[in-house]
């Protein structure tokens, strides 16, 4: 065959089907020369018009939209699937052979053994390559595997494998073709699924692929593990995820969260995210309580961390010092805490700044950078970069603190991070309008409020507003100072933000005297 297709003319075309890949000797250079084509699944399946054209021609039916596009989802376009299915549209489904059928007889059973088992095992992984197959697989099988020769002859075979992702390296199976390699494999090998499943969930964890974790986890209907696994995730989700971890909470039997310290913590940390300060920080003290008296110093310093900040919001500020230097004292010569270390000096250079003392508040907070730095922290290192900037700008080192500002700017569009983008901007808008740049204050005000709302902080659209209010007063436009500043009081109410709350006040009646209204003033404050 490798030679008739050499030796023929160019006007003979060739098409050769199979269910596998070709062998041919030359084919890589026919490939070079573009004197190849194929067609691969995505080619194949079956669009909604498709089906209904099919359905109308051979069988005589005329399907919806809705019907054909519930085909297309069920079967991904794959005709042999949908005449399998079991739906009763086509003749085929009623004669009693199934999908399984089919594919244990003219898939699975034409395999060799070694690939078999390759085959089953990754229909338990969902999407996999070889890095993936080596961390969860290989304690598996007594000798080391080729991982990627095992998946290239799974690609060259045509096992309904399909490429995920832009690069292609990653693969998944047909999900009617997995969905029966699952089956099978629970049956003929139940005892290697648990320790699959435990592995990809760990192999997740490590990715910091969170809710596939938990997907996985939640498949061993084990809730110690999936407590474990919350509170590990917690400590990289609090900040972005917030919503998703409270619904994992939500799913746990009440006694679980009641009895579990860490998750007590986790709950505090989200009540108060929502503007629940009270409630956030009576369960944070429940927690720290049950740490304490359990001598888990790990589990105590975290919490401590977290009612500090939370102290901090409410304008607790010595009560976060204290928190702060507690955590300093159990971190400080651990190896394995210097994260909780460096977030305790970050803590307490914020509450310092807080109480005017902004040159000894850059310390701590560059003491805390370094830390990060050092461990190559990127959530955490451009929130450095941003509240060192705000101490530098107090301290009226403005080209220091347009640096900071740039540095952890860029890194958070890089991510897309609206929230965090909002409080830069934010103190960015500040820093220009302390240059007297009123244009670029406003627009960055402005485009902070955009991101608060996009991100839904109403903490955020508060401070932004208020610092709005502070612009406009400053260019002596009242009527929109006013408005901006009611706007940030009736936020800052609804979520008991008390410093801004008083903060508010007092402008709002500085604002009455400039409009020669001290009457207003009076009634303000």
């Amino acid at each position: 065959m490798n030679r008739f297709i050499q030796l023929v003319d160019e006007n003979c075309h060739v098409i050769i089907s199979s269910r596998v890949l070709t062998s041919l000797p030359d084919l890589p250079l026919m490939v070079a020369r573009d004197q190849v084509g194929g067609l691969g699944f995505a080619d194949l399946a079956f669009a909604m018009d498709e089906i209904q054209a099919l359905l109308a021609q051979n069988n005589n039916l005329h399907i919806s939209d809705d019907e054909a596009r519930k085909m297309i989802e069920m079967t991904e376009g794959w005709i042999a699937g949908l005449q399998f299915s079991g739906s009763g549209t086509l003749p085929t489904s009623q004669t009693g052979v199934g999908l399984s059928d089919f594919l244990n007889q003219q898939v699975l059973d034409r395999q060799p053994a070694a690939l078999r088992d390759f085959i089953l095992r990754t229909s338990m992984l969902g999407e996999f390559d070889a890095g993936l197959c080596q961390t969860v697989l290989s304690p598996l099988y007594e000798e080391p595997q080729n991982w990627q020769g095992l998946i290239s002859s799974v690609v060259q075979n045509n096992l309904f494998v399909l490429p995920v992702g832009t690069d292609g390296r990653w693969l998944r199976y047909h999900h009617l073709f997995r969905d029966f390699l699952r089956k099978k494999f629970e049956s003929t090998h139940p005892d290697e699924v648990r320790p699959i499943l435990a592995r990809l969930g760990h192999a997740y964890e490590d990715m910091a692929e969170w809710e596939k974790a938990h997907y996985i986890y939640k498949q061993l209907n084990d809730n110690q593990v999936l407590v474990a696994m919350i509170e590990r995730a917690s400590k990289d989700m609090i900040v972005h995820m917030k919503v998703t971890l409270e619904s994992w909470l939500n799913d746990l039997p009440p006694s679980m969260l009641r009895s579990h310290p860490e998750l007590l913590s986790i709950r505090g940390v989200i009540a108060s995210s929502r503007g629940n300060m009270h409630e956030g920080l009576a369960l944070l003290d429940q927690a720290a309580q049950t740490f304490r008296k359990n001598e888990n110093i790990e589990g105590l310093a975290r919490t401590l961390v977290r009612r500090g900040i939370v102290q901090r919001t409410l304008g607790e500020f010595d009560a976060s010092v204290r928190d702060a230097d507690e955590v300093i004292g159990l971190t400080e010569m651990r190896d394995d805490l210097q994260f909780l270390f460096a977030e305790a000096l970050r803590v307490k250079g914020l509450a310092l700044y807080r109480l005017g003392q902004a040159r000894q508040a850059v310390e701590f907070l560059d003491n805390s950078l370094n830390i990060y730095l050092r461990l190559n922290d990127v959530s955490s290192i451009p929130i450095l970069y941003m509240e060192t900037g705000m101490a530098y700008q107090t301290l009226g080192n403005y080209s220091e603190a347009g640096v900071s500002y740039e540095k952890a700017l860029q890194i958070w569009k890089s991510k897309g991070d609206l929230l965090w983008q909002a409080i830069l901007l934010n103190n960015l808008a500040i820093l220009h309008q302390a240059y007297g740049e009123y244009e670029k204050a406003a627009v960055a005000f402005e485009d902070g409020l955009i991101c608060a709302q996009r991100s839904g902080s109403t903490r955020m659209q508060a401070l932004i507003s208020t610092g709005l209010g502070d612009l406009y007063t400053e260019l002596e436009d009242f009527g929109v100072a006013q408005s901006n500043y009611r706007h940030g009081e009736e936020i800052a109410r609804r979520i008991d933000e008390r410093f801004l709350i008083f903060y508010l006040s007092v402008a709002q009646a500085g604002l009455a005297l400039l409009q020669k209204d001290p009457t207003e003033a009076l009634q303000t404050h």
